[in-house]
């Protein structure tokens, strides 16, 4: 800085000094702020695409699509899957597909059902503690509290509403602090009659069982305000971001009141969200629940890396905590 002074001074020209000397001083405003401008900007994910996630929730809809799943996860960049079943597969499945890929593949047991739904206590807690016995699992599956009836008269999927009082449910609270293992709920809040009394005993469970982890399926169908709220009042829920991806195609499984985190133009998400998750990063769970044959192909690979793409804008801690952190916490898939 001396010589630059000296070198200015030299000059017949006060004019020209001057000159100098503010081109000098503006340089060094410029780099000032640029400065400023790195150490203020949150670093987003460098390396997006060799991020590798936890699908913390998806189901075999039948056997012959088990070795197809390998190949997708493998595709879709999905290290770990935790598994249930549905439909045309059976429990032997995931536990086959668990024995072959052991760090993979990561079964839990299905809850949802007939006797889930009509509420056959002695069949269901029998089918439970059978497989309980086995000691192949890392939890429960969704306990649905209120399920919407899905496509024309609820031939897709029927509706299911099971009280938070209800014998099972109560059961399966006692059989997840027994084992600490986290409590899927699955919730459609803008699907219920009253949604204020519906999330009373919801609060109601969350405040009575500070003990259990309470992931919440599908976001439990609930905007920024709530969820919000839900998670400064209580330490025990997280948010399953299952069907909050961009909306692909016109199929009617979209035309339910999901809540996506996504922009109109499917590639970024919203603001509001984006702010959610980076001020709570370990409460947002990746998960993609696949649960129709459909789903386990080639969509299976574009909705992962939609949310791969989406999820760069974000600081690398924060993508690391959804992407696969939290669920290997609250799973314990780590040991």
């Amino acid at each position: 800085m001396t010589l630059f002074f000296r070198n200015a001074l030299m000059q017949s020209d006060d004019q020209q000094a001057l000159r100098l000397l503010l081109v000098y001083f503006m340089r060094r405003f410029l780099l000032l702020a640029l400065g400023m401008g790195l150490l203020l900007t949150k670093p987003v994910y460098s390396e997006p695409d060799k991020l590798l996630f936890v699908d913390a929730h998806s189901q075999l809809p039948n056997s012959q699509l088990s070795d197809e799943i390998i190949h997708l996860l493998n595709q879709a960049g999905i290290k770990k899957v935790i598994l249930s079943h549905r439909r045309l597969a059976k429990n032997k499945d995931i536990l086959t597909l668990s024995d072959k890929y052991p760090n993979r593949v990561f079964p839990i047991i299905k809850t949802k059902g007939k006797k889930w739904k009509e509420g056959d206590y002695n069949k269901f807690t029998k089918n439970i503690e059978r497989k309980l016995k086995k000691g192949k699992y890392y939890g429960f599956g969704e306990a649905i509290l209120f399920h919407a009836a899905k496509g024309k008269d609820g031939l897709a999927a029927p509706e299911v509403n099971v009280s938070t009082s209800s014998d099972q449910f109560i059961y399966l609270l006692g059989k997840a602090r027994e084992r600490n293992w986290p409590l899927p709920i699955h919730i459609e809040f803008r699907s219920v009659n009253n949604f204020s009394k519906r999330m009373k005993e919801l609060e109601n469970i969350l405040d009575n069982n500070k003990d259990i982890s309470f992931p919440l399926m599908h976001m439990g169908q609930l905007d920024t305000e709530n969820v919000s709220r839900l998670i400064e009042n209580h330490k025990n829920v997280y948010f399953m971001m299952s069907q909050a991806h961009a909306r692909e195609g016109k199929r009617k499984e979209w035309s339910q009141p999901w809540t996506t985190l996504f922009s109109k133009n499917n590639k970024r998400i919203k603001d509001e969200w984006k702010n959610l998750l980076i001020k709570y990063p370990d409460r947002f769970i990746f998960c993609i629940d696949a649960v129709w044959p459909r789903n386990w192909s080639k969509h299976y690979v574009k909705r992962v890396n939609l949310w791969r793409k989406a999820l760069k804008e974000l600081p690398q801690s924060v993508v690391e905590q959804i992407a696969y952190k939290n669920a290997e916490r609250l799973w314990d898939l780590t040991n």
